[in-house]
């Protein structure tokens, strides 16, 4: 009893700092999206996985370190100056392979980099909190890919 009376008042501990961190971050930085973005899926994460006072701070420092370097890979993909969506008809036989052959090297260093990761979670979660992780960041994105879209609807009108 006094063990899951100590449960529930920390995972209101934490859900209570992860709103507030939320609102902070809104309220300090409106013009960047990412840092809210990433408080929003902190909290969401947090909550989903239910997660103890101990774990979380086992695991965010774990994660967030993952965010970092996924950030880094996306950077030195799409960096700036490189078209997105180079036209094909434009590029010659050796520039369309070099496109596919960069396509492949950069998926390869995103897997490298999961599994790495994946290994990292396990020192930490459960293989079944983890499982729940991947869940849960799938849900986040959906969610949020769809208040986007919510949102360009109601600019377009």
């Amino acid at each position: 009893m006094h063990t899951m009376k100590t449960n529930m008042i920390q995972k209101s501990v934490i859900s209570t700092f992860l709103f507030f961190f939320s609102a902070f971050v809104l309220i300090a930085q409106p013009d960047d999206r990412i840092n809210r973005v990433r408080a929003q899926k902190a909290a969401y994460i947090t909550q989903r996985l239910n997660l103890s006072v101990e774990k979380s701070q086992s695991f965010w420092p774990i994660y967030n370190e993952f965010e970092d370097k996924m950030f880094a890979l996306k950077k030195q993909r799409f960096g700036e100056g490189k078209p997105k969506h180079p036209n094909i008809e434009e590029l010659s036989d050796n520039e369309i392979q070099e496109l596919l052959n960069s396509r492949f090297r950069h998926e390869e260093e995103v897997v490298k980099l999961k599994r790495e990761y994946h290994e990292k979670y396990l020192k930490v979660l459960s293989i079944r909190e983890v499982a729940m992780l991947y869940e849960a960041e799938h849900e986040f994105r959906k969610d949020l890919i769809h208040r986007l879209k919510r949102g360009e609807e109601r600019t377009r009108h």
